[in-house]
């Protein structure tokens, strides 16, 4: 934790504060703290000194949107839509493909990001798409958690409107979040303290509660269970509790523009809207490819698609940004998902695989979940402790070596050569959960750190909103790859009686998919800087995400041809044309002799 505080300290000790605001009333107001605390002093006095520096308000609604809607309800649903799909009998490649495409709507973040800047509703940039993200929300916790017999697409599309709000509450609150710091730095770390620590808890009391759960009331009452808490966010949106004022006719008109005051204008960096389209017609193709091409179509679709996003990245952002960002989005598409065929593979039941691990609803998703919660904390606090002065490179090499090391020791289990050394597949999986969960920090956090780094002064929340929808498209597409793999190796478990050769090749698939996660090192010198996090990637100040980019010099390359050419050709006019552009000294060239008007040069 230690690391978060210094982290955000530097980070917002760039800022300067602006004028602080007067809050709207808040929904409960203890009594204001003399001086900050700090949760050593003791938690309450914490959270009261937190609400006084940044309002109450904002503390409910993180409450609301974080803790109990993202956290709470994502956990909850998370581990319970794998038992929702099978229940349909749904094969272990089109299980993953079926989880992965609900989860679409996170690869949508910069679309979202984008509509709420530059078109707000009714005046008000994030108070009306909270509302109608979180109505989609409800609507789909109503069709999974009270209407019986569905089909298979009505499943995926209410868990789709389920993420939409997930997804959309989780960027505009951050969003809310990043304004609040930069008018109040001092306070900083101690908010994200606050919103990841919450957080950590909800997801801890939700992995403890939701085994119990599907275990004696079935999967589907995991979202019946979570619907009033999906209702929670719209009484305090409607409230007014973001503390949003409406925008002005003017302000308006800035907005559509890509305007603000003292910040970037996002139109001019116009290839940030470009990629958000792309990355909405690319998440259509995806969902339709989704339920409509064969294993082997989804596997060429996703290589072309992998190779356009890449392309586009490095073609349309700045050299210290687009590699980077190609690299990250080419880590998690090429690294094949074996999700769908190992959740048969853990929960089989023995008239299904004899020599498979059985494991109880409660232990898969109780058991493990709270190791991993607990494992999580754990990674944060030794990474602070130990390698956060580490350089990019050298971090993400090692824990991309240790993470290929751990997935060795699942080979073993799938290969069932665990039982063979005597270690009982319970305390084996534990401890791979274990190191897991310890390297994802190590490889997440840095990852995360680069990421802010990537984000030009002025448009750090639609910069950040496309770094995070990018790679979560790379995870779409890797259960895409990752369902041809199972399919090519004939591993195509449904939960039947009697599938153990469904099982045979499983291993080879998991060494497959280590190799290609191994691969992806080689190269990292190519994409990742050499420099510690604590190193500024870009410049103070530097507002531009696409400043020096290929695309933007290749454009330069022909005007300047072109400018060239007409210079050659006539010097009197483009004399003229420089004059008219400074109005001081058009007198002095004049438009007689270059034979041109002002009517002519506009």
């Amino acid at each position: 934790m230690n690391f978060v505080f210094e982290l955000f300290s530097s980070a917002c000790a760039m800022r300067k504060p602006g004028k602080e605001k007067e809050n709207n009333k808040p929904l409960a107001c203890p009594k204001k703290q003399s001086a900050p605390s700090t949760p050593v002093n003791g938690l309450y006095p914490w959270v009261c000194s937190l609400g006084d520096c940044y309002g109450y308000n904002l503390l409910w609604m993180l409450f609301f949107s974080q803790f109990l809607l993202k956290s709470f309800c994502g956990h909850f649903t998370g581990a319970a839509s794998s038992f929702v799909f099978r229940s349909f009998n749904v094969s272990g490649p089109q299980l993953q493909v079926y989880v992965a495409l609900s989860s679409l709507p996170w690869a949508l973040k910069p679309v979202l990001g984008v509509l709420s800047d530059r078109f707000p509703i009714l005046g008000f940039k994030k108070k009306y798409y909270l509302l109608i993200s979180s109505l989609a929300g409800i609507m789909g916790f109503c069709v999974m958690g009270v209407t019986p017999g569905l089909t298979l697409h009505a499943v995926v599309a209410a868990m789709m409107l389920i993420e939409t709000q997930l997804s959309s509450c989780d960027l505009l609150m951050e969003a809310k979040c990043a304004e609040k710091m930069i008018e109040k730095p001092e306070r900083g770390p101690d908010l994200i303290a606050f919103l990841h620590g919450g957080s950590a808890v909800a997801g801890l009391v939700a992995s403890a509660c939701v085994g119990i759960v599907i275990d004696h009331l079935g999967p589907w009452a995991a979202y019946a269970i979570c619907l009033p808490l999906a209702c929670c966010i719209v009484v305090p949106t409607l409230m007014n509790c973001l503390e949003e004022e409406p925008c002005t006719g003017s302000e308006a008109n800035n907005a559509h523009t890509g305007q603000r005051h003292g910040a970037t204008n996002v139109t001019a960096n116009y290839e940030l809207v470009v990629i958000s389209m792309l990355i909405c017609v690319v998440c259509a193709v995806v969902a339709f490819a989704g339920f409509a091409f064969s294993p082997r179509d989804k596997f060429l679709l996703s290589v072309v698609l992998t190779s356009v996003v890449i392309s586009m990245l490095v073609l349309l952002l700045r050299p210290e940004i687009g590699p980077i960002m190609a690299f990250m989005f080419a880590r998690a598409a090429l690294h094949p998902s074996t999700a769908g065929a190992s959740f048969y593979f853990f929960t089989d039941t023995e008239a299904q695989y004899r020599a498979g691990p059985h494991f109880s609803t409660f232990f898969y998703t109780t058991g493990m979940g709270l190791m991993h919660g607990v494992c999580t904390l754990l990674g944060v606090w030794t990474y602070a402790r130990f390698i956060s002065g580490w350089r990019y490179r050298r971090i993400m090499v090692a824990t991309s070596l240790c993470s290929a090391a751990a997935s060795f020791a699942q080979i073993l289990v799938f290969s069932r050569w665990n039982l063979v050394l005597g270690i009982p597949d319970r305390a084996f999986m534990l401890g791979e959960s274990f190191i897991h969960s310890v390297l994802g920090q190590w490889m997440w956090i840095p990852a995360t750190v680069l990421m802010s780094q990537c984000c030009p002064q002025g448009s750090e929340a639609t910069m950040y909103a496309l770094l995070a929808g990018t790679i979560n498209l790379g995870y779409t597409l890797s259960s895409f790859n990752g369902a041809y793999l199972l399919s090519v190796l004939e591993i195509t478990p449904t939960g039947v009686d009697g599938e153990e050769a469904q099982f045979d090749n499983l291993w080879k698939a998991s060494l497959f998919s280590t190799f290609m996660a191994l691969l992806t090192i080689v190269g990292m010198p190519l994409f990742i800087p050499d420099i510690p996090p604590a190193v500024r990637l870009l410049a103070e100040g530097d507002a531009s995400a696409t400043a020096g980019s290929p695309w933007e010099r290749i454009v330069r390359h022909f005007r300047e041809e072109g400018d060239g050419e007409g210079a050659a050709v006539g010097e009197p006019l483009a004399a003229c044309q420089m004059g008219h552009a400074a109005s001081h000294l058009s007198s002095s060239y004049g438009c007689v002799e270059g034979r041109c008007d002002e009517e002519s040069l506009s």
